[in-house]
């Protein structure tokens, strides 16, 4: 058994894939890929195609859209000495991973879209609130050198969802949509730049204190001669934000959706209450019968 253990300051989703590969060329003694770019060269390249761009205009929009948006109010407050990281997780059927796609084909949305619409929807309605934000992680890839490099090449990305955005059915594909796409295009500002002025509360994460992550990465296959290999994740021994809600999509098209959660901050009932009502929002928007 081989155990590797990397910091998020050097390692991303994507790096799995990436590592996997190389070790697989390593141990078959295959013609090693040429080096990867240096930090140095990995900023240069991660600047360059915005270089152009009127950065700090997009920043400065984004900042006002974020200026005080509402902490999220989890509706249970934990016990005194509850610590420590909780995880649940639900499985989505391949067959109803695919009605997903088509009901987001015929509505002109990305899979991303419709999954983080029914998640704005549930937190919405366990929540109480109607006015919140939430933190994705967006890749930097944006150039080939890129593509096959080991490293943390991710920028978080804040969502603010309100109005339509948390009323599910197709209005709030929609609606969420078109948040998406604002909020990528300043995808390559930096959070601390977005952080300045909007709403926080002492003690919590700020802007958002929750993230919903799509990991749609290539899955680490490492592939031994002689060997059969199997990858185990681990979970999360501590999180940056209150909440995590990660979808990992498998290879035979089903969908693992993994909850992790601060158990000083979200109560089991709640994160069960959520991960539930998930399942049940993704169900009704693969039936077409979304409300």
């Amino acid at each position: 058994m081989v155990g590797l253990l990397v910091h998020h300051i050097g390692f991303d989703g994507r790096s799995e894939s990436v590592l996997a590969r190389d070790l697989s060329d390593a141990y078959a003694g295959r013609e090693p890929r040429p080096a990867p770019p240096t930090l140095a060269e990995r900023a240069r390249l991660t600047t360059a195609t915005t270089a152009l761009t009127d950065r700090a205009g997009r920043a400065q929009r984004a900042r006002e859209e974020l200026r005080d948006v509402p902490p999220i109010r989890w509706p249970e407050r934990p016990g005194p000495g509850e610590t420590g990281v909780g995880h649940l997780d639900v499985s989505v059927p391949a067959g109803l991973t695919a009605s997903l796609d088509a009901t987001g084909t015929a509505l002109g949305a990305s899979r991303f879209v419709v999954l983080l619409s029914a998640w704005a929807d549930i937190l919405a309605e366990v929540c109480g609130q109607r006015d919140f934000a939430v933190g994705v992680p967006v890749a930097e890839r944006t150039v080939p050198e890129l593509e096959q490099t080991v490293g943390c090449l991710i920028n978080m990305m804040p969502v603010r969802l309100r109005g339509d955005a948390v009323n599910g059915g197709e209005n709030g594909v929609r609606e969420t949509g078109a948040v998406v796409h604002r909020a990528f295009t300043r995808s390559d500002v930096p959070f601390t730049a977005l952080a300045q002025g909007a709403g926080t509360t002492s003690g919590r994460p700020p802007v958002f204190q929750c993230l919903f992550a799509l990991q749609d990465n290539p899955p680490p296959r490492l592939d031994l001669p002689g060997v059969t290999a199997a990858h185990l994740r681990q979970p999360y021994a501590a999180l940056p934000v209150e909440l995590h809600l990660e979808v990992w999509p498998d290879e035979n098209g089903a969908l693992d959706v993994v909850l992790s959660f601060r158990r000083a901050a979200v109560t089991g009932t709640t994160a069960l209450n959520l991960l539930k009502g998930y399942h049940d929002r993704l169900a009704l928007i693969a039936a077409g019968a979304a409300k």
